[in-house]
């Protein structure tokens, strides 16, 4: 027979624990399971817990639970979090999630995205997913990141990915991106040493 645990008593044996990684670590795994059968008690007791980074931790771990279920429910959630790192880890989360299981509903969503940091973290996580399959959009994609640097590393990632299966279609890619004709050169390059052999 399957033991019962009650959530509730869990979080309050967690909360006993002496402040740590040991203490962080249970406090997400207790509220893992609360999230997936009790999500608003779940969340009303991550968003009580002090500030900080335990809150933080137990936040973006329960959007990573809806969004698992349910990634468009979890949207609302990004909302809750501070503008800045805290809320991009969360996006993060979401981004992972709904990418892998919807890459289209994800990129719907994505459009929907005002310009910046937050886009951007979303953004890569949906190249990560379709630079393999479908460069040619990954490609697309990385040309909207606003950080020049992200943008031309998620650039040269993906070209050198595609290079693997279509050379002349990545080469072709690449004179044709955002990147400086320095970068498009010791691209070309790379990508010509790799073909010769």
């Amino acid at each position: 027979a399957e033991a019962q645990v009650n959530p509730q008593a869990a979080l309050a044996f967690v909360q006993s624990l002496p402040d740590g990684d040991a203490k962080s670590q249970a406090l997400n795994n207790a509220l893992t399971v609360m999230g997936k059968s009790d999500f608003a008690d779940a969340w009303s007791f991550a968003t009580n817990l002090p500030a900080g980074d335990a809150q933080v931790s137990a936040m973006t771990n329960l959007v990573g639970v809806v969004a698992a279920q349910a990634p468009a429910q979890a949207v609302p959630l990004l909302d809750q979090f501070t503008k800045g790192s805290v809320q991009n880890g969360a996006t993060r989360a979401l981004a992972k999630a709904w990418v892998a299981q919807d890459p289209q509903a994800a990129s719907a969503w994505m459009n929907t995205l005002p310009m910046g940091t937050q886009r951007n973290v979303a953004v890569v996580e949906l190249i990560t997913v379709q630079e393999g399959s479908d460069p040619a959009t990954a490609l697309q994609w990385a040309e909207t990141i606003t950080t020049a640097t992200t943008r031309s590393n998620q650039i040269q990632k993906i070209i050198t990915s595609w290079a693997k299966n279509d050379p002349a279609a990545a080469l072709n890619a690449a004179l044709n991106s955002s990147l400086s004709d320095a970068q498009k050169a010791a691209l070309a390059q790379s990508l010509s040493q790799v073909n010769a052999k």
